[in-house]
Formats: structure tokens, sequence, C-alpha cells
């Protein structure tokens, strides 16, 4: 009896590893290390979908950018507005010019 493999011993709970699993039966470790192990690798791709599938709206999340560096310029004041683009309103932010537009939806 005292030639007993390691493997005999982990499976009858008496050898070195008998007290790893803090009393709990060996089928439910393997299930709470499961569980582990898939939420670990599922958070952060749950986190990915949440960022991805969010609009961007214009009001909400343009304007304020284009209000901090661009209104000086190209904004609401015709006296102050330079190369007559208007990125004040979402027409003249997406307003075709003879060049191209200078901001594209979606890029």
């Amino acid at each position: 009896m005292h030639n007993r493999t390691l493997r005999q011993k982990v499976n009858d709970n008496s050898g070195p590893l008998a007290n790893v699993g803090f009393g709990f039966p060996r089928y439910l470790q393997l299930g709470l290390l499961t569980s582990a192990a898939l939420i670990c690798a599922w958070s952060p791709l749950a986190g990915a979908q949440e960022t991805s599938s969010a609009t961007v709206d214009f009001q909400r999340d343009v304007r304020p950018i284009l209000a901090d560096n661009c209104f000086q310029c190209h904004g609401p004041d015709p006296g102050t507005r330079e190369a007559d683009l208007r990125l004040d309103t979402e027409e003249g932010a997406f307003a075709t010019r003879p060049k191209g537009s200078v901001i594209v939806p979606g890029d």
C-alpha cells in the first residue's frame, strides 16, 4: 500500500494534493475551475461588444470636438469663417465640396 502512485493518491484524496480543493468534491472542483476559466475568457469579449455596438451621434460625439478645435475659423460667425467651410452644423460638415467631402460619415 505504500507504493501507490501519485495518481492513485490524488484519486482517493489521500495524497499530498488531498487538501487542494478546499473540501469540495472532485467534480465540483472541476466545475468551479471550468466556470472561472469561462468567465475570464468571455469578460473581455463582452466589453468589446458593448463598445462596438454604440453608434456615433453627431451632436453628442462629433460636434464637441469640432467646437473645441474648429469653430473659431469654421463656426457660425460668417465674419470669421474661413474657406466658406461651416462645421457647426451637420449639413455643413458633411457637405460635398469641389475637392470632395471634408468629413466622410463612417470613416
